[in-house]
């Protein structure tokens, strides 16, 4: 158990490191659907610090992971609506800034991809290293929540980035 509360106070760290960042990328950005992009994704690793709270303090009462979960929360019908659905599914619109708007977008979303990243690799090595199995479902789920996020921000970045080499009148690879 004490692994599994390490695991979970060392998740919510960067849980929230995510969220200020994600909050933070929300007011750099020029683009008006990354800003809403960027907030979803605070609001998002918010909710998932609460989840994750609600395991610590199952843990510490009850000696065991929460195995009732309310996954309405994280249904995935009611993302379907949201900016950042939209975008990994190349519904959105176009990015429409100009160039050095741009620039200073990408390097946000690169960023936002290597938080998500991290928080992947995280989760799935935990998961291998968790013996009890609602820990383990619940650490792979938790992953496949932030390779989602990561999935969506890259197809946003290729969008932004092909847009930049669309405005400067070439395509360099």
């Amino acid at each position: 158990m004490e692994n599994s509360l390490a695991v979970i106070q060392f998740a919510l760290s960067m849980e929230k490191e995510g969220e200020l960042f994600f909050a933070g990328a929300a007011e750099q950005v020029q683009d008006g659907e990354a800003k809403k992009m960027f907030l979803e994704l605070s609001q998002w690793e918010k909710t998932h610090q609460e989840f994750l709270q609600e395991q610590y303090d199952s843990l510490l009462k009850n000696g065991k992971w929460t195995e009732d979960l309310d996954m309405s929360l994280y249904d995935q019908e009611s993302m379907k609506w949201s900016t950042f659905y939209r975008r990994g599914s190349g519904a959105g619109p176009e990015p429409t800034v100009g160039i050095n708007t741009s620039t200073t977008d990408l390097s946000a979303l690169r960023l936002a991809m290597f938080i998500e990243t991290d928080l992947y690799t995280f989760y799935q090595n935990a998961a291998t290293h968790t013996a009890a199995p609602e820990g383990k479902k619940i650490l792979l789920m938790l992953a496949e929540w932030e390779l989602n996020h990561r999935k969506i921000i890259e197809s946003y970045y290729e969008e932004t980035r092909q847009s930049l080499w669309n405005q400067m009148g070439f395509a360099p690879f």
